[in-house]
């Protein structure tokens, strides 16, 4: 089943008791719409989970960067021996 670009697999959702789909079978529509509403909001978790992952990323680069930058000013300010 493809919602919204991505790929569902029917395999994930344990509402439907791991069991996939063959041509035969089909969903109701409320089942359907139920599934298409699950597979958005995992999509919405992953990109929430992704833009935390990144603010972490770079706020973690920050702050190593200003810790170089720190010792670098320090090691210069240090007269010779």
């Amino acid at each position: 089943m493809d919602t919204l670009g991505v790929t569902v697999l029917i395999d994930d959702y344990p509402m439907l008791g791991g069991r996939t789909m063959t041509d035969k079978e089909e969903q109701s529509p409320k089942e359907a719409k139920r599934v298409e509403k699950r597979a958005a909001e995992e999509l919405g978790r992953l990109a929430k989970e992704q833009a935390r992952r990144k603010a972490s990323l770079d706020r973690e680069q920050a702050i190593a960067e200003a810790r170089d930058a720190r010792r670098l000013k320090e090691s210069e300010n240090q007269p010779p021996e």
